[in-house]
């Protein structure tokens, strides 16, 4: 039966990889795994169609069948509600 080998085992493996670790890891952290504090890549909604989220919420329209409708997340119709709709007095 074939095992892996261990890398570390070998010290001019395991130098080998932690080298390249080191080189690369500046540019890997900058390039992958989501945006950055002062980053902003977030997805927006077009004003169109938030004109079109807030009157079906006007008409009583649950989230649910909004998101479907307009074809975004239930949690974005959420978030976006929340931001832009009127505060309902009671």
């Amino acid at each position: 039966m074939n095992r892996p080998q261990n890398v570390f085992r070998n010290e001019s493996e395991a130098s080998r990889i932690l080298s390249m670790i080191e080189r690369h890891a500046p540019r890997l952290m900058k390039t992958g795994g989501g945006s950055c504090g002062g980053e902003s890549h977030k997805f927006k909604v077009e004003p169109h169609e938030l004109e079109k989220m807030l009157a079906m919420h006007a008409r009583g329209v649950p989230n649910v069948e909004i998101a479907a409708a307009l074809r975004y997340s239930v949690s974005t119709i959420s978030k976006y509600l929340r931001r832009h709709a009127p505060q309902k007095t009671t």
